[in-house]
């Protein structure tokens, strides 16, 4: 159960997302050292599911409807972990899912951090395919 109490505007608007939606959406643009990513916060909380991050896309706003899709998913009865294929994402692609190792957390995820009072959620990448379906790897 989840004790962290909201300090200042933003974090009652983390509080509220995650009371009416299920779950609240951090973006943090690309700089010279990192790539965009959007993470969520409050799946665990609500629906006992990993968090979901996407890293790489220029726009955070589409890396969100991607997250709020997933969220949506996962609201319906859909579940991911670490190796989970899907193919009802993405449009014409599947995506991966993987588990990130919370070692990262402190760089990546410091806010889901903060709301969870340490390390103690999980938390999926979800990857997806170059035009030729081929994975990074």
């Amino acid at each position: 159960m989840v004790q962290t109490q909201p300090e200042d505007d933003y974090d009652r608007k983390l509080f509220a997302d995650i009371q009416s939606h299920g779950w609240h959406l951090v973006g943090i643009n690309d700089d010279d050292d990192e790539p965009a990513y959007v993470f969520s916060i409050g799946l665990y909380h609500t629906l006992g599911h990993p968090e979901i991050c996407i890293f790489g896309l220029n726009d955070t706003q589409i890396m969100g409807q991607i997250i709020n899709e997933i969220g949506e998913l996962i609201r319906g009865g859909e579940r991911f972990e670490d190796w989970t294929e899907s193919d009802e994402v993405l449009d014409g692609y599947s995506c991966l899912f993987r588990l990130v190792d919370p070692a990262l957390y402190q760089e990546y995820f410091g806010y889901a951090r903060w709301f969870y009072e340490g390390d103690a959620f999980p938390m999926l990448q979800c990857v997806w395919p170059d035009g030729d379906h081929y994975y990074p790897w």
